[in-house]
C-alpha cells in the first residue's frame, strides 16, 4: 500500500511539474520548480523500478503444479534473505504431505525470522522436501491442494490426503508464533 502511494505521488508530482513546463516552457520556470519536477520524477522512477522487483520476486518463488512434479523455482531475493529455495517432487515419489510452520528456510536451515512461515511439507523416501506457504490466500492453497491430490491419484500414488485437515493445520501454521 505504501509503495502504491508513492507511485501515485511520483506519477501526480511528475504529471503537474510536466503540465506546467508545457504551460510555462520550461526555461521561465522558476528554479525551485524544476527542482520539484526531478524530485517527483525520481520518486515515481524509484517506485516504478521497486514494484517491478517485488512483483517479480512474488511470481518467480511460486509453487507450480506440472504435469509429472510439484516444482517451484525460488525467489530471487539476496542468499542471506532467501525463503524458498529451487525444489521439485515427482507425484509418485510423494509418500505424506503435512503443512508445518517453521522458523527456517526452505533448506531447513536457520533464518531470521520473527515469526514462523507456513511450509508444505512432503515426506519422500529421500527426506522431505519444503514449499514455503506464506504469500498465498486459504483459497489458493485449497486449490493446490485438491488439484495436487488428483495428480497423484493420476500418476498411480495412492496416498491419503485429507484437505481439510491440511486446510486446518494451514490455519494454525499461518498464525503460529511457534514452531
Amino acid at each position: 500500500m505504501l509503495l502504491q502511494a508513492i507511485i501515485l505521488l511520483g506519477f501526480g508530482g511528475t504529471v503537474y511539474v510536466l503540465v506546467q513546463s508545457i504551460r510555462l516552457s520550461w526555461p521561465r520556470l522558476a528554479p525551485e520548480d524544476r527542482g520539484l519536477g526531478v524530485f517527483w520524477l525520481l520518486v515515481f522512477s524509484f517506485g516504478v523500478v521497486l514494484l517491478a522487483y517485488l512483483e517479480a520476486a512474488f511470481w518467480v518463488g511460486a509453487i507450480t503444479l506440472e504435469e509429472k512434479c510439484i516444482r517451484t523455482r525460488g525467489d530471487i531475493r539476496l542468499p542471506n534473505e532467501k525463503i524458498q529455495y529451487k525444489a521439485s517432487v515427482e507425484y509418485e515419489k510423494i509418500l505424506e504431505v503435512s503443512i508445518i510452520p517453521l522458523r527456517r528456510d526452505s533448506k531447513n536451515r536457520n533464518a531470521r525470522f520473527s515469526r514462523p512461515i507456513p511450509y508444505l511439507c512432503i515426506a519422500k523416501s529421500r527426506g522431505r522436501t519444503l514449499f514455503a506457504l506464506h504469500f498465498m490466500s486459504s483459497a489458493t492453497v485449497r486449490s493446490m491442494l485438491t488439484e495436487l491430490n488428483k495428480r497423484c491419484l493420476a500418476a498411480g500414488n495412492d496416498i491419503a490426503m485429507d484437505v481439510d485437515k491440511l486446510m486446518s493445520d494451514f490455519s494454525k501454521a499461518r498464525w503460529a508464533t511457534k514452531e
